[in-house]
């Protein structure tokens, strides 16, 4: 028996055991609380077929909203990837791999008690004893199709999150080339700025331009005009 821990998010798993007898079903529960209280108000209040049917139907119903928790867990996780998916895509952060990490530990955590509950549907579906009715065996089948069906749906949310991972590397990998391009363009601009600088850094004493009034605004001019057509022409092949 699953229950979703709204706090931490997390998944809590409780062992439950049920005895099938003729006119009696006797339940253990490991501690106390339990997703059952709408069959306890069904039997309370008259309400549906549990008290106008046997004992397997009672089991049946038990199994019943066990299950249907399974799905209320298996939606809020895909609600979970749903957001994650749209966050991953507009803006990727560091956090977000953690986040698919901690969503897929617990679709396995789902997975690996979904398993044995669609096998002991199947095994009550085709047991032959007379403590089942053939009138409650077509409900055990929809048990054993919901079971399956959450187990495709696990299976699913799986490749959905496969997926969000790729697009956040492939997301990473694109920042990561973007502030490569940047940096490499800064670089390649300040190169034959650097090669100006050097020649004028020179301390020669025959060089014309250094007793120039007009050389160190001169020398400024064509820096910022080498700087200007480089940009220009980055922009026109598009690497900006």
């Amino acid at each position: 028996m699953l229950g979703l821990d709204e706090e931490t998010g997390g998944i809590e798993q409780e062992q439950i055991c049920f005895v099938l007898r003729k006119g009696l079903v006797i339940s253990f529960q490991e501690t106390p609380g339990d997703v059952l209280d709408p069959i306890r108000e069904r039997l309370r209040k008259d309400l549906g077929r549990v008290r106008r049917c046997g004992s397997d139907y009672l089991l049946y119903a038990l199994l019943d909203v066990i299950v249907d928790e399974y799905f209320v867990i298996v939606e809020q996780l895909g609600k979970r990837i749903e957001e994650l998916e749209r966050k991953v895509v507009v803006r990727p952060g560091n956090e977000d791999l953690l986040t698919i990490q901690e969503l897929r530990g617990l679709l396995i955590t789902v997975n690996r008690y979904v398993t044995p509950m669609r096998e002991l549907a199947g095994r009550l579906n085709t047991i032959q004893s007379e403590l089942i009715e053939k009138s409650t065996r077509r409900y055990i089948n929809d048990l054993q199709d919901h079971t399956v069906y959450i187990a495709e749906t696990i299976g699913t949310f799986r490749e959905m999150l496969l997926s969000v991972e790729n697009t956040y590397h492939a997301g990473q990998n694109l920042r990561m080339t973007q502030v490569m391009k940047l940096l490499t363009i800064i670089s390649t601009i300040f190169i034959p700025l650097t090669f100006v600088v050097g020649i004028y850094g020179m301390n020669f004493d025959h060089m014309p331009e250094l007793r120039w009034r007009y050389g160190y605004f001169a020398v400024l001019g064509i820096m910022g005009a080498i700087a200007l057509v480089m940009l220009a022409w980055f922009r026109r092949k598009r690497w900006l």
